[in-house]
């Protein structure tokens, strides 16, 4: 049986939530996927991709975890495949209209 965990992040990804973001996944024990609910996050910088970038590398050589992340914002979700994390993570835009 697949063992899935969910953390549900909001407002900004970015410096000033850097420690609170990495001690809320420090926590997730070893699982088959991580699904991240970014439906209530409005900006994500540099600093916000480099903590899931490594959080990433972290589940997939200690579990072999996949991480799954939706996206509320169109915005955030560009800014992610600007950067080519598209390819890297599995990422779904959910936009407002259709999560209601």
């Amino acid at each position: 049986m697949r063992s899935i965990e969910r953390r549900i992040l909001s407002g900004d990804i970015d410096l000033a939530s850097r420690e609170a973001l990495e001690a809320a996944f420090e926590a997730i024990p070893d699982c088959d996927e991580l699904l991240i609910d970014m439906l209530a996050v409005r900006y994500v910088d540099s600093t916000g991709l480099s903590s899931l970038i490594e959080l990433r590398r972290r589940l997939r050589s200690q579990c072999g975890a996949s991480v799954k992340i939706a996206v509320g914002d169109p915005g955030v979700y560009r800014v992610f495949r600007v950067c080519g994390l598209d390819k890297i993570f599995e990422l779904d835009l959910i936009e407002a209209a259709a999560a209601s």
